[in-house]
């Protein structure tokens, strides 16, 4: 595991925070994102990432997404709340709905890993929005198999 500097760590979270507008912190030697106040995320099996992200893409839209190794390999989607998702009930099977009193380790801006974090998809300063969270719900769900779904939108489908 590779110890990040107080002074890089520093500097990286004023990174995210003067480029990204994200409130990144330092806890230690980390480099944290609260979520809450606007930001959730959705912790999601790393198997599902590419085709997570490649329905966003299909629609010309993304949103930083962070792989993380430290409880088996896993990817965190970032998101901006929206009153649609509204808690862990509505996730498709092996999916975590993260928001307050959660943090996120960021890794240095533009590295390629730091303390077993790195970026799946990379924050772009150009498009600092993020999606919200019922988009990248949708991307998660489709992207899940049909058994492990989300049973609201498995009724919704019948019903149609």
């Amino acid at each position: 595991m590779t110890r990040m500097s107080p002074y890089a760590a520093d500097s990286a979270a004023a990174w995210y925070r003067d480029h990204m507008a994200w409130p990144a912190c330092v806890t230690g030697n980390a480099v944290v994102l609260p979520l809450g106040r606007g930001l959730v995320a959705f912790d999601v099996p790393a198997d599902r990432a590419v085709q997570v992200r490649d329905r966003m893409e299909h629609n010309g839209f993304s949103t930083p997404a962070l792989l993380v190794g430290a409880r088996g390999p896993r990817a965190v989607f970032l998101a901006e709340t929206d009153e649609v998702v509204l808690g862990q009930f509505q996730m498709p099977g092996d999916v975590r709905f993260l928001t307050v009193p959660s943090t996120v380790e960021l890794p240095l801006p533009n590295a390629r890993a730091t303390r077993g974090t790195a970026w799946f998809c990379p924050p772009d300063p150009r498009r600092r929005w993020l999606l919200s969270a019922s988009t990248v719900l949708a991307a998660i769900d489709a992207a899940t198999p049909p058994p492990m779904r989300t049973r609201q939108r498995q009724d919704h489908r019948q019903a149609a």
